[in-house]
């Protein structure tokens, strides 16, 4: 993925910068509450987190990185991360760093990356609870196919779809 205008997307999955993305987004009771509020399969250990990021079986991932102040504040994936869902995105961003624009500069570097990369349309999944994601995914041209009858911990599951 190219750099945004605040952000940069960094593949590589060092032990140090894997270790600063847990510390700046999982740690503590508040963060890891944040990150797994959403998530129909949570990431409950930083070993699991890791090897999600480093195993990328069928998917890619870039760790998020602000520019200026260089601190890595989320995650963003594309692929078949969710067995059975190819093409399909996702973001994660630190509660620390929410609601400054970040998901949205993400999810539109990671469409652009997608139509240099040959893909004319995309997916999204993401809980019908999760206002900031349904929004997100909305304001950058996402359509809202609706519920996909699937329900985790009681969270309805919706999906989206982006015409690139």
């Amino acid at each position: 993925m190219k750099d945004s205008e605040r952000l940069t997307y960094v593949p590589e999955k060092s032990g140090s910068n894997l270790d600063e993305l847990w510390k700046n987004c999982f740690e503590g009771d508040g963060n890891m509450q944040h990150m797994t509020a959403y998530e129909p399969y949570p990431v409950n250990s930083q070993w699991e987190l890791n090897s999600f990021l480093i195993h990328e079986m069928g998917y890619k991932t870039w760790l998020i990185k602000r520019k200026i102040e260089g601190d890595i504040i989320g995650f963003a994936v594309h692929g078949d991360y969710f067995r059975g869902l190819p093409n399909n995105i996702g973001f994660n961003i630190g509660l620390n760093y929410t609601r400054n624009g970040y998901a949205r500069e993400t999810l539109a570097s990671l469409l652009e990356h997608l139509k240099e990369s040959g893909y004319t349309e995309t997916f999204g999944h993401c809980f019908a609870a999760n206002i900031a994601s349904v929004r997100t995914m909305e304001a950058c041209g996402f359509e809202n196919m609706g519920p996909t009858g699937k329900v985790y911990n009681g969270n309805m599951e919706l999906e989206f779809r982006n015409i690139i």
